[in-house]
């Protein structure tokens, strides 16, 4: 027989690994922020802490994980691709995901493949770990603005008055500019 003729065809039912997902979140502890980011002056979560919460809420549920690292379309850019495999053999995989190191040096790219590694795994396992700004830093959104965002609610709440946005008809979601 050939290799071909010997390899299982490959099943589209995921309703085991599915099941040991289910059971992984019940035993997930989510991670907490220790590391430091002296220069935005912010905690986060390492990608060691993901890992070992990972590991951790695996336990019994013959779940694992394997992230690869390649080029991708011939660039110089690296990719994340994450698979959660399960013992039955069914598999979840992730597309890739890239980020361009500013810096094109070993530690640019050591740096931008901790990152990719670091949310894949944090998406592909529903591992919350960071604070939702709703995009802001992403978008570079200033810091003024996210204050006029979140003091417009906070006043209203204050003074006693929760009457929603009809009132103050200038209210733009705090995108005055």
């Amino acid at each position: 027989m050939s290799e071909e003729q010997n390899q299982k065809p490959q099943s589209t039912d995921k309703s085991k690994i599915i099941a040991a997902l289910v059971k992984f979140h019940e035993n997930l502890k989510r991670p907490s922020k220790n590391g430091n980011n002296p220069y935005l002056n912010n905690d986060y979560v390492t990608l060691e802490a993901v890992q070992n919460a990972v590991d951790e809420a695996s336990k019994g549920t013959g779940l694992t994980y394997i992230q690869q690292v390649f080029d991708l379309n011939g660039s110089n850019d690296k990719a994340v691709q994450t698979t959660i495999l399960h013992e039955s053999g069914e598999t979840l995989t992730s597309g890739p995901l890239t980020l361009s190191p500013q810096k094109k040096d070993p530690q640019g790219y050591g740096s931008a493949l901790t990152y990719e590694k670091r949310y894949q795994l944090s998406a592909m396992f529903g591992i919350s770990s960071e604070l939702d700004d709703d995009g802001n830093k992403a978008s570079g959104a200033a810091n003024k603005n996210n204050q006029k965002q979140n003091a417009y609610p906070q006043r209203q709440y204050q003074q006693g008055r929760n009457t929603g946005f009809q009132q103050n008809r200038n209210y733009n979601g705090g995108n005055n500019q």
